[in-house]
């Protein structure tokens, strides 16, 4: 089974307070293969990825990778 999500709209969730994440190609309207989150220290990358781990867990739905947001790697 192979997800891809196009787009993540986020309210009023820790650091991010009214955001919409746009995970398509810009040129060819379809959801990249890979998408690198950067910023700052606060700004929301982590509480991402959980909200994307949790609609995996939300349908019951298994996830390629483990991801464990308490794990200091």
């Amino acid at each position: 089974m192979e997800i891809k999500i196009s787009s993540l709209s986020v309210t009023e969730c820790g650091p991010l307070k009214d955001v919409k994440i746009d995970f398509n190609d810009s040129e060819k309207g379809i959801p990249q293969s890979v998408t690198v989150l950067g910023g700052a220290n606060g700004t929301g990358k982590t509480t991402t990825l959980e909200l994307i781990f949790s609609l995996f867990d939300l349908f019951k739905l298994p996830p390629k990778i483990k991801f464990d947001p308490s794990d200091p790697m």
